[in-house]
């Protein structure tokens, strides 16, 4: 009888405490970058990224430029993957690892393009006498020669972002087109 009743107790007091209103935490919105306010994401070196063989090359940095780090940001990473194994003459064990942990199937042409998309953006960093610039490739044609050099510094916490942001062409398969 005494564990039943100590059972019973139990019960009640679990009840009332999952039973109690839930707690309503309002959160601020504050303008930023993006579309919810403030947004950050990394993206790390090309040379650093397990990936870089399947990253298109440009051409055309600044030859005045020091301490040149390039950049791959993926807009499309599967997308990215399905392409690199159509474009490849050989495929790598790297990349036959990725479609593996993908689960990309090469024979999928309704969710995969095999031709080349851009999806993904190329950019570069570097130094001359006059500071930090980049250069970000918006018309993806992997060529940094017919793009604007901007100035890094204050360019995450001037108001001149969202007054000049830097539009980025994009493609994407859907529906069996692009």
């Amino acid at each position: 009888m005494k564990k039943i009743v100590l059972l019973i107790y139990t019960i009640f007091n679990l009840t009332l405490l999952f039973s109690q209103e839930k707690t309503i935490i309002e959160l601020q919105k504050i303008d930023g970058y993006g579309p919810h306010g403030k947004t950050s994401f990394g993206i790390s070196e090309k040379r650093d990224s397990e990936r870089r063989e399947l990253y298109p090359s440009a051409k055309n940095i600044p030859e005045n430029w020091n301490d040149v780090r390039e950049y791959y940001y993926e807009l499309n990473p599967n997308q990215l993957i399905y392409q690199s194994a159509h474009l490849l003459d050989t495929m790598s064990s790297s990349l036959a690892k990725l479609l593996e942990t993908e689960d990309i199937d090469l024979k999928d042409s309704v969710n995969y393009a095999k031709e080349p998309l851009a999806c993904g953006i190329n950019v570069v960093i570097g130094k001359d006498s006059l500071g930090m610039h980049y250069i970000i490739d918006r018309n993806q044609n992997n060529d940094f020669g017919d793009d604007v050099v901007r100035p890094v510094v204050g360019r995450n916490t001037s108001s001149s972002v969202p007054n000049n942001p830097d539009y980025v062409f994009y493609q994407y398969w859907y529906d069996g087109k692009v």
